[in-house]
């Protein structure tokens, strides 16, 4: 997929950023991405998975936003992680309107609920915190079109992953995605969780 292809805006921001022309790692993901199958990426540090995530998802909601309720989620495993994430979006998706925001425990649980309240498109989360949300009735899931899990292992070698479990109890028609260097026996048992026909591409 040859950046193109992309949406005008998103092709702007992006070479604002440098970005002249996709990676390997991205010749081989965004078409992945782009097909809307539930998808396993596994690639080794440094290929540009997080940076492949946020051009795919800024183009699969089209760099416009819709209502109130977010259409991408992101679970990573702690505040760093987010903050990482967060400050790749942010010079993607200047000149859309799209929102990003980062839900994490170094902010107070009602403040965070007040501005999801507002209105996301993307949000960027520690399961635990978002889980506490979604119970609290603080985040609606009904227009989601893609869920990630980014460092699928990390996540999934602790009790937070039940967190992740749970909240995909009740989704149907979102993509569902997890990246990480190396497949993980966890990772194993999301896809008979709520994976069952995702396909595993592996880039060396």
């Amino acid at each position: 997929m040859s950046f193109k292809k992309l949406n005008k805006q998103l092709k702007t921001a992006m070479e604002a950023c440098g970005f002249e022309a996709p990676n390997e790692y991205q010749k081989l993901a965004l078409p992945k991405i782009k097909s809307g199958a539930d998808l396993i990426l596994l690639a080794p540090k440094g290929s540009g998975k997080r940076t492949t995530l946020a051009i795919s998802i800024i183009q699969k909601l089209k760099c416009y936003a819709v209502g109130v309720a977010p259409r991408a989620i992101i679970f990573v495993n702690d505040t760093k992680a987010a903050t990482e994430l967060e400050a790749i979006f942010k010079p993607l998706v200047k000149g859309t309107d799209l929102r990003v925001y980062s839900i994490n425990k170094e902010h107070h649980l009602s403040y965070q609920m007040d501005y999801l309240f507002e209105g996301t498109d993307i949000v960027i989360a520690e399961p635990s915190r978002l889980h506490e949300i979604y119970f609290k009735s603080g985040i609606n899931f009904n227009y989601l079109q893609m869920m990630v899990i980014e460092d699928a292992p990390s996540l999934k070698r602790n009790s937070i992953c039940v967190d992740i479990d749970r909240l995909t109890e009740s989704l149907s028609g979102c993509q569902f995605i997890m990246t990480a260097e190396k497949m993980d026996r966890k990772m194993t048992d999301s896809q008979d969780l709520f994976m069952s026909k995702a396909q595993i591409i592996e880039f060396d």
